[in-house]
Parts: structure tokens; C-alpha cells; sequence
């Protein structure tokens, strides 16, 4: 999966604490050419330093990643109350179809029992 912003995430939050790249590289143990790639997307960083990027800034990953947690669960209700519709309708083998793409498109699905009316 490709988070095209990323990228300007960092170079945000990194000139918000006044950074050069050079600081942030020297910090993570990294070279300034990683980050200056990192901010371009031209690559992203391996996996292990999200969590540490994420405590170093004080954000979460999700906002690190420049993942719109609002929108995300916005979608996830919409898909779990559809294919409560389904349910309804009678219409499983479509419910269930819909709710594995859900599950395996959409981190954090579970939560839609959550959101259904009566569960």
C-alpha cells in the first residue's frame, strides 16, 4: 500500500520541531539521503521505525501515515450497515461477500459490530 502522504506528513512535523533532516537522520540512526527520499516518497522507511517516528512526534501512526482516521471509520459504518441491510434482506451469500472485502480492504473492521444498530 502506498501512503502518498506520508511524505509531506514528515516534512511537516519534522519543520514543526525546527529538524533538519540531518537531525532527524542522525536521531534514527539513519543517513539524510533516507529521509530526503522518505519525504519525496520515493521510498518509505522500513516498517521498525514507524512506531518510533511516531513516539519521537508525538502522533499516532495512523497520522504519521497520513491515514484519515475519520473518513476510514465513516466507510467502515456505511459497508457494516449495508450489509446489515443485506442481512436483513436476506441476502447472506451478498452480506458475507461484502463483509470479506471489508475485512480484508479496511484495517480495524472488527469495530463494525459496534456501529450496527441493536449490536
Amino acid at each position: 500500500m502506498k501512503y502518498e502522504n506520508f511524505g509531506s506528513t514528515l516534512k511537516e512535523l519534522r519543520k514543526k520541531r525546527g529538524l533538519t533532516q540531518e537531525q532527524l537522520a542522525e536521531y534514527l540512526g539513519i543517513s539524510s539521503q533516507a529521509v530526503s527520499k522518505w519525504e519525496n516518497n520515493i521510498s518509505y522507511p522500513d516498517v521498525s521505525l514507524l512506531p518510533v517516528l511516531a513516539n519521537y512526534f508525538q502522533v499516532s501512526t495512523d497520522e504519521l501515515l497520513g491515514v484519515d482516521t475519520a473518513k476510514r471509520t465513516e466507510t467502515i459504518q456505511k459497508l457494516c450497515l449495508a450489509a446489515d441491510g443485506m442481512i436483513a434482506e436476506g441476502r447472506y451469500a451478498e452480506a458475507v461477500q461484502s463483509s470479506g472485502w471489508t475485512l480484508c480492504n479496511i484495517p480495524s473492521t472488527i469495530s463494525c459490530c459496534t456501529v450496527l444498530p441493536g449490536r
